[in-house]
């Protein structure tokens, strides 16, 4: 924790406070919106296009200038960066739990410990496209809510506008085998496929019984997947056969009938998600695995259950 006293602390912002009502009421007051350029939100989708039932992030990329710093979601004594997602116009996407806003670094003075933030910084709230979003551009548009101090003042609280687009494509636009971020291979609603894949490439079978309106499921897939370790793990040891069991109207009879089938003799469950991983060259079960907890613990949890499931597949 820094020490060296690099802002004011609070005792001296409320004197300073203090002497700019006296200062009022001979000039003008303070501008309610200083400078523009001090506070700049870019705003824009990771990735740029999805499909429905996919999961995206919108990333409001801050930078502040002229000595100016805002504060993190740990700061008590000022007010922090913040998105009001009941101020947001989410285009019809789905929220997947609060906006991460970073911590600030924490700096000491005089007892008061302050978070500030670097002068660049991003907010990230993860969404979901539902299964039944119609294909197009989606604008989201909304507010970050932020203070702004330097070596002399704070200023009001205020609020940055943003707007970000994204694209949603048709399905069937998109191939059955992908390769997504993490690397690893997924094939999506073809088993038969997938079994064929990871015998040839030796590698194991992973089933995700997913679900095209399961948030879950898209915290899953998106962000724990792309974890570093995990996607190293996934990328060497396993194909995903990736089977959609919530949506009928999604896919045909035939095929949503087939994947909740191959669910319900697998799993055994109807939790979303869940996962089985089977050795493709006999069909043999060799692990399965079910979430447990909240979203903090995920990472953890998965990357256990990939090394276990190697270890006991002998590889």
């Amino acid at each position: 924790m820094k020490t060296r006293p690099r802002w004011l602390t609070a005792p001296a912002r409320t004197l300073l406070a203090a002497t700019s009502i006296l200062v009022q009421g001979c000039a003008a007051k303070p501008d309610a919106n200083p400078d523009p350029d001090h506070f700049v939100v870019r705003a824009r989708f990771e990735p740029e296009v999805a499909r429905a039932g996919e999961a995206v992030r919108l990333v409001l990329q801050a930078t502040t200038s002229g000595g100016h710093h805002a504060y993190g979601s740990l700061e008590q004594n000022n007010v922090p960066v913040a998105l009001d997602r009941d101020a947001v116009d989410f285009g019809g996407l789905a929220p997947l739990g609060e906006a991460r806003v970073p911590e600030g670094e924490p700096c000491e003075d005089s007892g008061i410990v302050m978070f500030p933030l670097p002068d660049e910084f991003e907010v990230v709230q993860e969404l979901t496209v539902p299964a039944t979003h119609v294909a197009g551009e989606v604008t989201v548009r909304g507010s970050l809510r932020y203070q702004l101090c330097n070596e002399q003042s704070c200023d009001a609280p205020k609020v940055a506008a943003f707007a970000a687009t994204l694209r949603v494509e048709p399905m069937a636009f998109r191939p059955a085998v992908s390769d997504p971020p993490s690397g690893h291979t997924i094939v999506s609603d073809d088993p038969t496929r997938a079994i064929e894949i990871a015998r040839v490439e030796g590698r194991l079978l992973l089933y995700n019984f997913s679900g095209f309106q399961c948030a879950t499921c898209r915290g899953m897939e998106s962000f724990v997947f792309g974890d570093p370790e995990v996607a190293a793990l996934m990328r060497t040891h396993f194909v995903e056969s990736r089977l959609h069991v919530d949506a009928q109207n999604a896919l045909s009879a035939e095929r949503f009938a087939d994947n909740r089938r191959l669910r319900d003799g697998l799993a055994g469950t109807m939790a979303t998600p869940c996962f089985v991983v089977v050795d493709p060259r006999d069909g043999k079960t060799i692990a399965k695995h079910e979430l447990r907890g909240g979203p903090a613990s995920w990472t953890g949890q998965w990357t256990e259950f990939l090394n276990d499931t190697v270890r006991d597949a002998g590889r």
